[in-house]
């Protein structure tokens, strides 16, 4: 065996740039012990670390981490990619109900969170939960989202109003992958979807019907999850190719005889001829009585 440079000699001459780049490879477990290395390591995998899916919940861990961010705004913020955050704000009626709920951010959080996106010039994906009152508090966030122009995915979830929710989304610029969790899916809605129509990829409905004309079309649709028994004649019309249609557990307690249920199937069965591209149809707890039917490819 030749005599050759030993590791030590190697990794000695192994500058920065590279360790630099080699970190984006890594996932967080094994990127966050070498940064525990040295001080020089710690600055140089801060980018890496921030690239990666950060997902922050509740008070604490959300004013920690916009506090990290604050140390160097211009710099850290500007190394985000990918952030799920839940800003869901409550009135006090809401608050008295009987459903127990996180508490709302701090209007400190909040606005930390929003000098965060005003910095955060490279920001491809986020995934927000809002509500009305969230808007109703801090009005100058829908401008906020709108200044994202590297954003490429973004997902967004209200139990409350899907208009205002479908209002900022008209304004953003083209998206490559959205995804909408709204209470209904009006044709005032789907007026302001528009914009987005072949980018519009997944969508939730839950608690409401959709009502939105046939006419309406939205091409890029491939994945749709309803918890109303929806209308299997106006489906394959507004979205003639989803891929995966999918009906929640709950809709079928104590509504539907299992004949019902069946003959819904069947005429699904004969809708989705609609839909060259249909992998999957999912109804939950009833999928004994759709495999039945014969409509489903797999449950």
């Amino acid at each position: 065996m030749s005599d050759g440079p030993k590791l030590d000699q190697i990794m000695s001459v192994l500058n920065l740039d590279v360790l630099c780049y080699l970190m984006r490879f890594l996932e967080r477990q094994e990127l966050i012990p070498l940064m525990t290395t040295c001080h020089a390591l710690y600055s140089t995998g801060i980018p890496a670390l921030l690239a990666l899916h950060i997902n922050i919940r509740g008070e604490r861990t959300s004013s920690s981490f916009f506090k990290f961010i604050h140390r160097d705004l211009r710099g850290r913020a500007q190394c985000l990619k990918r952030i799920t955050l839940s800003a869901v704000h409550y009135d006090d009626a809401q608050k008295r109900g009987c459903v127990i709920r996180e508490p709302n951010l701090s209007a400190a959080v909040m606005k930390q969170f929003i000098e965060v996106l005003l910095h955060a010039h490279y920001l491809e994906e986020l995934n927000i939960t809002l509500s009305h009152h969230t808007l109703e508090l801090y009005p100058e966030l829908p401008s906020v989202l709108e200044s994202l122009q590297s954003l490429r995915q973004l997902s967004i979830s209200s139990s409350d109003n899907a208009l205002d929710v479908t209002e900022i989304v008209s304004r953003l610029h083209t998206l490559e992958q959205l995804h909408l969790d709204i209470p209904d899916f009006t044709p005032e809605v789907a007026q302001l979807l528009q914009s987005q129509s072949r980018d519009f990829k997944k969508l939730t409905i839950h608690r409401r019907q959709i009502t939105v004309p046939a006419t309406t079309q939205f091409p890029g649709l491939r994945y749709l999850n309803i918890d109303h028994h929806p209308d299997m004649a106006l489906l394959p019309r507004v979205f003639p190719h989803l891929t995966h249609p999918h009906v929640q557990d709950r809709i079928f307690f104590g509504r539907e005889s299992p004949q019902d249920i069946r003959a819904r199937n069947l005429q699904a069965q004969a809708g989705s001829r609609a839909w060259p591209d249909l992998k999957v149809y999912t109804a939950a707890s009833c999928r004994s009585t759709w495999r039945a039917s014969g409509a489903a490819s797999h449950g």
